[in-house]
């Protein structure tokens, strides 16, 4: 069976990365906030609990019939990483599950992208 893989997708404002362990301290940066944890649940990972995170989710999904994408988002004025983008996609039925979070210095209210499927 195929596997889906997570390409580089990029718009004027922003590019999706396919996620790479290297991003890991920067991340943990975008993603230190407690803030940001208050209706997720959880804490800030640490840049290690990231790097190990990281090479489970680029190592690919542990079983047949899924695959995982994993992106972060590059903010492209700024030049710095601003958020994660995942995808569980399943082949048997065609069917995805897409998660994002965005650090809180980025959640101003503005809409930092628009998904549109066809």
């Amino acid at each position: 069976m195929t596997t889906i893989q997570a390409d580089p997708i990029r718009t004027p404002r922003l590019a999706l990365l396919p996620l790479a362990v290297e991003h890991a301290e920067e991340m943990a940066g975008v993603l230190g906030d407690p803030a940001l944890y208050v209706f997720i649940g959880d804490e800030p990972p640490t840049v290690a609990a990231l790097r190990a995170r990281y090479e489970r989710q680029t190592a690919g999904a542990p079983g047949p019939g899924v695959s995982w994408c994993h992106w972060v988002v590059r903010e492209t004025d700024a030049g710095c990483l601003v958020g994660t983008v995942q995808a569980t996609v399943r082949h048997d039925d065609a069917s995805a599950e897409v998660a994002w979070v965005v650090g809180t210095p980025r959640q101003d209210g503005e809409v930092l992208w628009r998904l549109t499927v066809a």
